[in-house]
């Protein structure tokens, strides 16, 4: 999952669209730790 996320930063906003507040805190960081302002 981490490496997808990594991958591509299209894959968090799609998945965090039908995703537990866990996965979209984690989704949230992981975008925040690649170099890119929080997409909400």
């Amino acid at each position: 999952m981490l490496a997808h996320k990594r991958g591509g930063n299209h894959f968090p906003v799609r998945y965090l669209s039908h995703s537990p507040p866990i996965i979209l805190s984690i989704s949230k960081v992981g975008t925040m730790s690649a170099s890119m302002p929080p997409l909400q």
